[in-house]
């Protein structure tokens, strides 16, 4: 480590103030202000699309669940960049009521095709899973329907076998009485 006299060539600061690893070398700022300067370079040159109208009202599993929509918020805000010139414009022809607001956000070109499969695919499979839920309730009392037949279909059986059971003496008139009572099974 230097920590002499001599100025960094980049902020002109003395060794013994910020050291470094050479007399002849950039203190660690000055690289990092460098390596900033370079991924700036790097993220104003790559080629910016204007989304405008994208369908942020994406359907959720239940009609007040809004989480796609608040993702797909989320995720132009973060791509968002205000300090780009966008070189295409992408304005979706969607139904008005399914646009949150009027923002145009300036996204990296090459995120605007995977995003669009991406939400497609999220959107058909809500659907589905919609559809599905519809069908729940028929379901739910076509199974009901099924147990309370199985039950009274068990009781029938079981009142046939007891009277079988007393026509042929094999149980007496007081123990066909004492199963004739309904007792609660905990």
């Amino acid at each position: 480590m230097y920590q002499g006299k001599e100025i960094c060539q980049g902020c002109s600061r003395p060794g013994t103030e910020k050291p470094r690893y050479s007399k002849d070398e950039l203190c660690q700022d000055c690289k990092e202000s460098i390596k900033l300067g370079r991924a700036k370079e790097v993220e104003l040159n790559e080629k910016y699309t204007s989304v405008s109208s994208w369908p942020t009202n994406l359907p959720g599993i239940d009609f007040s669940d809004r989480t796609l929509s608040n993702l797909l918020s989320g995720l132009l805000k973060g791509l968002h960049n205000p300090y780009v010139n966008a070189t295409n414009n992408l304005f979706q022809p969607f139904n008005p009521h399914n646009i949150h607001g009027h923002e145009n956000h300036k996204i990296p070109t090459r995120v605007v095709e995977p995003m669009t499969e991406f939400f497609d695919k999220i959107q058909t499979v809500i659907m589905e899973i919609r559809e599905e839920k519809k069908g729940l309730p028929k379901m739910a009392q076509e199974a009901v329907q099924e147990e309370k037949d199985r039950i009274y279909n068990e009781g029938i059986e079981a009142g046939r076998n007891l009277l079988f059971q007393l026509n042929q003496g094999a149980i007496t008139e007081t123990d066909f009485a004492k199963k004739l009572t309904y007792k609660k099974q905990e």
